[in-house]
């Protein structure tokens, strides 16, 4: 058998491999289903990139229509080639994915935006213990007694408080701030609707003493 050269695919990772062949089960509409969420999860992140910028340079949205069409706008001006006049195919479907969001999702959108910018909060800001056990929380601030951390999720997959749960520990770590001087107030933002938490001290110490312990048994395992 004479085979074709294929060394440009080496390495790669298809995004319908054999290796997970669940796809075949699915119907012509659930795969085009399936295809739109993806491009949705894209566009999640193209998202929390404008909303990066929006809340760093403290513009507050007034309207939905407001916020659309500077998303619109945001979206087409990363993605416009000048050697084609024209936006790229990746960018075409941003947009076309941009279509389909609900108006709940806009709503969630633009009040954690601007309830970060009225908290005077600082987006996107990387939290770290080790090269192990770091992560970037969508929205933070710190004053003298209270931590608070905000994220927002533009997917229909139900949020867990144990991620931003995760981060204030990360943080209290990073910065080595005492968890037990701080109130802790953390916001999932989702499906128009605001999750609030307050753990304690004691919660978000004793996942910082967790992950003094996992992190040394990572070390060890690496190192044997």
């Amino acid at each position: 058998m004479q085979w074709k050269d294929r060394s440009r695919f080496k390495g790669r990772h298809a995004l319908f491999s054999p290796s997970q062949p669940g796809f075949f089960k699915l119907s012509p509409e659930e795969f085009r289903a399936r295809l739109l969420s993806k491009e949705k999860s894209g566009l999640g992140t193209e998202i929390h990139d404008w909303c990066f910028v929006r809340i760093k340079r403290r513009h507050k949205i007034s309207s939905i229509k407001e916020l659309v069409k500077s998303i619109d706008e945001f979206i087409f001006k990363k993605y416009y080639s000048s050697d084609y006049d024209s936006i790229t195919m990746e960018g075409k479907r941003l947009l076309k994915a941009l279509s389909f969001v609900q108006q709940e999702t806009f709503n969630t959108i633009k009040n954690y935006v601007n309830d970060a910018i009225s908290f005077r909060m600082d987006p996107e800001v990387v939290v770290l213990y080790s090269d192990r056990f770091f992560g970037t929380a969508d929205a933070v601030a710190v004053t003298d007694n209270l931590i608070r951390i905000h994220d927002l999720k533009t997917g229909s997959t139900p949020a867990h408080i144990e991620q931003l749960m995760a981060y204030a520990a990360y943080l209290c770590l990073d910065y080595e701030l005492d968890p037990m001087k701080y109130e802790y107030e953390l916001r999932i933002y989702q499906n128009d609707d605001i999750l609030i938490a307050n753990p304690s001290g004691d919660d978000i110490k004793e996942l910082m003493d967790k992950t003094i312990i996992f992190d040394k048994i990572q070390y060890e395992f690496e190192e044997e």
